[in-house]
């Protein structure tokens, strides 16, 4: 899979960006409470279905210096792929949206003036749901839609990755980059979903 470069592109720029700036507050105080809104981009595997973009919030206590713990909640929705069915005639459209709840054990191993770098790790649920159309060539200009089928499915998750982060201003604010691999107890086999995102927190 290829990498999202745009998002690496921005996390440089950011850095960069952090650099320039005022030491920062220090917002990692044992008992702080940190908060954030992320954005990105969510590679499913296998291969089966293209890349989409991904939201969501974070809120993380810190526990110690190097030790924390991590609620989050994200959402990914697709609405636009489309496949042949009975063609040329019948044309499938599928849409599919998936919620995932996700708990983590967090690590700062290294802290180097307003770069901070981490792992985290732990379980998870997610929820999905997908719908099927059926597009059927009527008319000219004409094409009825009919739902097909529908599916509503939950599995057992759990995800690892690694984090950095840049201190800005003087109220702890900062960006936080993350690239993580999430695995399903749904799936057969050890296929991994990957997820790349940029966070603004405080």
């Amino acid at each position: 899979m290829k990498l999202a470069r745009p998002l690496w592109a921005a996390l440089i720029v950011a850095a960069a960006a952090a650099a320039s700036l005022p030491p920062a507050a220090a917002s990692d105080r044992a008992g702080a409470w940190e908060k954030e809104l992320y954005f990105g981009r969510y590679y499913p595997s296998p291969e089966l279905l293209d890349d989409v973009g991904t939201v969501g919030m974070r809120l993380h206590y810190v526990a110690s210096r190097h030790f924390g713990v991590l609620a989050e909640l994200g959402f990914i929705n697709r609405t636009d792929i489309e496949f042949d069915i009975a063609p040329p005639d019948v044309t499938g459209l599928l849409e599919y949206d998936a919620f995932f709840v996700d708990m983590s054990l967090t690590w700062q191993p290294l802290k180097l003036g307003r770069w901070a770098f981490g792992l985290y790790g732990g379980p998870g649920w997610s929820f999905v749901s997908a719908r099927v159309r059926a597009l059927v060539d009527g008319q000219p200009g004409e094409r009825p839609e009919q739902i097909v089928t529908g599916l509503e499915d939950d599995s057992f998750s759990a995800h690892g990755g690694a984090s950095v982060k840049w201190y800005f201003g003087g109220q702890g604010f900062y960006l936080r980059g993350t690239a993580r691999g999430r695995w399903f107890e749904a799936r057969d086999g050890d296929d991994l979903d990957q997820e790349y995102t940029l966070a603004l927190g405080i």
